[in-house]
């Protein structure tokens, strides 16, 4: 299995390197990464003719030989360039992560550059994976959380459906190691924007004015019984797949098996499947 790793928060975010890690004995792994932030750059790419690629190391305390390279490009265009020569072919997946803070909701989808590196797989004719934690979550939980992708991947392989260009969006709950079972979802409202409101009166001084503002909470929307942050407020981590070209949303089998192997190690994976 071919396998990209990418991300919107940097190289040297340990998050991204977790999941290296975790996928590398998956098969072959690449790395491409921003060398610097580009959160919320969604699928913003620049339509430039060259790149120039720097080979990166892991971090202290990640032990992996995963080949990676990073460059100043968005989180899309470094996603594009691993598919068209981090392998000898297309990858089977791109997995993009592990972002910190939650990503949920279909703006969500379209603002998120950990979301917009992901989708580059769509238009090649393969699945994306985005992976976001509890905002603040510690070391341990992002070694839990790469851990249960790489489960994930592995059953998704299994079942042949990483073949498809399906958009899969995996938010994890605030201490991840708790008991309770992932949980297949639908999207939330995204209420980050909806939400905003300013905090204080104007500060006007001359032409600038000041405006102080909070943003909305992903749990204040209206939400429903199956969306994602349905499964948050549970402490369930929320796996959401969907068919961007259809509008479809997956909850058939074989799903509710996938799902399973992402729960957390203590749960059994699906019978079959690796663990």
């Amino acid at each position: 299995m071919r396998i990209l790793v990418v991300n919107d928060d940097g190289v040297q975010d340990r998050g991204l390197w977790a999941l290296a890690e975790a996928l590398e004995p998956l098969g072959e792994v690449r790395v491409y990464a921003p060398d610097r932030n580009y959160s919320g750059a969604g699928m913003s790419v620049a339509l430039t003719p060259e790149f120039h690629l720097q080979r990166a190391a892991p971090p202290d305390g990640i032990r992996t030989d995963v080949p990676a390279f990073t460059a100043d490009a968005s989180p899309a265009n470094l996603a594009a360039l691993g598919c068209a020569i981090g392998f000898d072919r297309e990858p089977d997946v791109i997995v993009s992560g592990i972002n910190p803070g939650w990503n949920t909701g279909v703006q969500g989808y379209v603002s998120s550059g950990t979301m917009g590196a992901a989708r580059v797989a769509l238009d090649r004719g393969f699945a994306g994976i985005a992976v976001s934690h509890a905002p603040r979550s510690p070391e341990e939980d992002k070694r839990a959380i790469a851990a249960a992708v790489a489960r994930f991947v592995a059953a998704a392989h299994a079942h042949g459906v990483l073949k498809q260009p399906l958009l899969i969006n995996l938010n994890t709950p605030e201490g991840f190691a708790a008991t309770e079972p992932a949980r297949l979802t639908r999207p939330a409202r995204f209420t980050l924007f909806a939400g905003l409101r300013p905090t204080e009166e104007p500060i006007i001084d001359g032409e600038r004015i000041t405006v102080r503002v909070r943003y909305g909470d992903i749990f204040d929307g209206p939400g429903t019984d199956d969306d994602e942050t349905a499964a948050l407020k549970a402490g369930a981590a929320s796996i959401c797949v969907t068919d961007p070209f259809t509008a479809q949303v997956m909850f058939d089998d074989p799903w509710p098996d996938i799902a399973r192997a992402f729960s957390p190690e203590d749960r059994p994976a699906a019978d079959g499947l690796a663990t």
